[in-house]
């Protein structure tokens, strides 16, 4: 019986070590699904928020194109190149 006492010890601790070892792994394996879950949701945030930046700058280009077609149109009509009033030339230096 002597004899065996070492192998039981030495089993007892193998033993030990490979619970403590599947613990620890364990839970780092669901700390990492936790930061994995975390990175995902970041992620998909500035997705969106991509998204609506997109979107705004397109409506901003499709803005300043039907603005600069305005401008093309007032620049053909009559009278375009003709001078004008200081009040005119006012109001148009505050619009540019």
């Amino acid at each position: 019986m002597v004899t065996r006492l070492p192998l039981i010890l030495g089993a007892l601790a193998a033993a030990l070590a490979a619970g403590w070892l599947i613990y620890h792994l364990t839970t780092r394996n669901a700390a990492l699904r936790a930061d994995l879950r975390g990175a995902e949701a970041t992620i998909e945030n500035y997705r969106e928020a991509a998204r609506v930046a997109n979107d705004q700058l397109r409506a901003e280009q499709a803005r300043n194109a039907a603005l600069e077609a305005r401008i093309d149109e007032f620049a053909e009509l009559e009278g375009a190149d003709d001078a004008l009033s200081d009040y005119g030339r006012a109001v148009l230096d505050s619009v540019r």
